[in-house]
């Protein structure tokens, strides 16, 4: 199971996979911070709840595996 650090303001600053390729994020997150998906996650598909609002700078710096993102429909800042 996927493993996932969050701030206290509800920002995602990492994540551990357990060999997943596809998850779906935790619904107290409401923003994916820098950096947090970079080459070093191999995921293949990310699922947004409708509570995530902002995706920052780089938070999918060099990823080369993502294939598939859906997001909610509260995102508002790209």
């Amino acid at each position: 199971m996927a493993e996932y650090t969050i701030d206290s303001n509800g920002v995602l600053r990492g994540v551990t996979l357990e060999g997943e390729t596809s998850i779906t994020l935790p619904s107290n997150v409401r923003e994916i911070g820098e950096f947090v998906f970079t080459e070093d996650i191999s995921i293949q598909s990310l699922t947004l709840d409708n509570n995530c609002r902002k995706i920052r700078n780089k938070a999918f710096y060099n990823n080369k595996t993502l294939k598939s993102l859906t997001i909610g429909s509260s995102l508002d800042t790209i």
